[in-house]
């Protein structure tokens, strides 16, 4: 989509819809512009997070920046796809800051787009101006390819 097309898309969504899609946080609505698998962008997000790369800031994420839910979350995941196999104290370090970066970003931006599907969804058909059903179909089609 051009920048031409993407701003008469957004145009075309009502007020009420274009509010709620700009209080979304940046990565729900980078997702909605290029909607892909959430668990890839999720991916990509926590493999080149600084606190996966640096293993000084992996080891302060799972001692002081994570509640112990999260970490035994990360660590029963890694286990259980073989992650920590061979693994050192410093790359184990790196393997469980990915696992919760992941947890975190795949969490935080379903609840989000969650919430914007149930205001897409929850008027009845009549109630958006007819001029805008395209645009709200594109944007559920959207979520639902996000979200699966």
């Amino acid at each position: 989509m051009t920048n031409d097309e993407h701003k008469a898309h957004l145009e075309a969504l009502p007020e009420p819809v274009r509010e709620a899609r700009a209080a979304l946080p940046l990565e729900a609505a980078e997702l909605l512009d290029y909607p892909r698998d959430l668990s890839d962008a999720a991916h990509e997000h926590a493999d080149g997070h600084q606190d996966t790369i640096y293993t000084y800031r992996a080891h302060r994420l799972c001692l002081d920046g994570c509640t112990s839910a999260e970490l035994a979350d990360a660590e029963e995941e890694a286990e259980d796809c073989g992650a920590l196999n061979g693994k050192g104290y410093h790359e184990m370090a790196s393997v469980l800051a990915y696992f919760i970066l992941r947890r975190r970003y795949e969490d935080s931006v379903r609840e989000e787009l969650e919430t914007y599907r149930e205001l897409l969804t929850d008027r009845q058909a009549d109630d958006w101006p007819e001029d805008t059903a395209d645009a709200i179909e594109s944007e559920l089609d959207a979520v639902d390819k996000i979200l699966g």
